[in-house]
């Protein structure tokens, strides 16, 4: 039976002590009623006389404003407060209750946390959202719940990645957080972690075998598509072909949602499969040069995933190598003489200058090249694949219809679809 959604109320929020950290704070560091400060009052030992606390206090700020000792009876849940914001990184030497003159009342609204005299709420966002995380730590220790809107806001990389790490190992209360950062992705264990793909209604929840895919490629979670590359080559291919359509006035990959995943060689098939379990389209771009790879590529078929790879038992180098008009091969052999030197590839290729090697155009010179060019690791960079990726792709134009240009229209099309 189909169960209608029901929006809790705020009274119904404040029964459960939940709290919600975002981008409006400034309430969270005061004692106004329904504030996470007035509920850590209601739960100390003054909980029968938190009104009467108040309003004592601001009976006293008339009399003697800026004298810390009227607001004594907030001093235990600042100690607290400070000591849970230290675990977090957050440094506050001088944190105390004090009349915040944001108008022109007093009132319970008026009594707020103040750092070196200075109201909290007019520190940086970023410091402004620690502060109030170990707010809501001191609530969750009664079993209250901390949603926490985009984690990552505001704070720099490290201290991000730091704050979800102890948010992770907190054993108090229940946290919930929504990000969009891979800093905060490798820091959480695959079972803390729950995906919302666009369109589906539920959330896919991953188990531990997902570990090292997230921890390798933590920032693909967050596209529509992916490209599961096999290695670095096919990495640098993928962003030189991303430029060719730039400089062609096409939509880039980041506009359309599509992320490049680095299949690591020997975890490409189970990469392929754990993206696609998680909801994702994908593209398997690979080599046809290992027989493990080679036997898995129906299964991936079968379960959705686009294939494009290269020639029987043939890596990419080779192909290129097979397919490129010969000026680009030319072209090839020169960028791998740049950067491995021209004695490298004299002895690789047993020749004794590059012109005797380049003499002429054959199938077998080819195929030496392409070999050398695998067994040597010529191209095994991200970088080199871009280089390659911009001769190959530059001639597109001027390509017969082989296994290279049949590669491209199929990337393509994917892309665009």
């Amino acid at each position: 039976m189909h169960q209608e959604n029901i929006e809790i109320s705020s009274s119904d929020r404040a029964k459960l002590n939940v709290f919600l950290i975002s981008d409006y704070l400034d309430r969270h560091f005061s004692w106004s009623k329904g504030t996470p400060l007035y509920s850590l009052l209601r739960q100390s030992d003054f909980e029968d006389e938190t009104d009467k606390i108040i309003a004592e206090a601001n009976r006293k700020a008339k009399d003697s404003i800026k004298q810390s000792d009227s607001f004594n009876s907030f001093d235990s849940i600042i100690a607290n407060i400070k000591k849970s914001a230290s675990s977090l990184g957050l440094s506050l030497v001088e944190l105390g209750a004090l009349i915040d003159f944001k108008n022109a009342f007093v009132n319970e609204g008026n009594i707020a946390l103040h750092s070196d005299g200075i109201p909290y709420r007019m520190n940086g966002k970023g410091t402004r959202r620690l502060l109030s995380i170990a707010i809501q730590l001191e609530l969750a220790k009664q079993g209250g719940i901390i949603l926490i809107d985009e984690l990552e806001q505001g704070l720099e990389p490290d201290r991000a990645k730091f704050l979800a790490k102890q948010l992770k190992d907190n054993s108090q209360g229940q946290v919930f957080i929504t990000t969009h950062s891979s800093n905060v992705l490798v820091e959480l264990d695959a079972e803390n972690i729950y995906l919302k793909n666009v369109g589906s209604e539920q959330l896919f929840s991953f188990n531990e075998n997902f570990q090292g895919c997230i921890r390798n490629n933590p920032d693909v979670f967050f596209a529509k598509k992916i490209i599961v590359c096999e290695g670095a080559t096919e990495i640098g291919i993928c962003r030189a072909l991303n430029t060719y359509r730039i400089e062609n006035d096409n939509e880039n990959l980041a506009v359309l949602g599509i992320a490049l995943a680095d299949g690591k060689g020997s975890n490409f098939v189970e990469y392929c499969e754990y993206f696609r379990k998680s909801g994702f389209e994908v593209c398997a771009f690979c080599d046809s040069d290992d027989k493990a790879i080679n036997k898995k590529k129906q299964n991936l078929q079968n379960m959705g995933v686009t294939i494009v790879d290269c020639d029987s038992d043939k890596s990419i180098e080779q192909q290129l190598f097979d397919d490129l008009p010969w000026k680009r091969v030319i072209r090839l052999v020169n960028y791998a003489v740049e950067e491995k030197s021209e004695q490298s590839i004299l002895e690789a290729t047993a020749k004794s200058t590059i012109d005797e090697l380049l003499d002429h155009d054959s199938a077998k010179i080819r195929t030496l090249l392409g070999v050398k060019a695998k067994e040597n690791s010529w191209y095994k960079r991200i970088d080199h694949g871009e280089k390659i990726g911009r001769i190959w792709f530059n001639s597109i134009s001027i390509m017969e219809e082989k296994t290279l240009k049949i590669q491209y229209d199929k990337l393509t099309s994917w892309i665009n679809r």
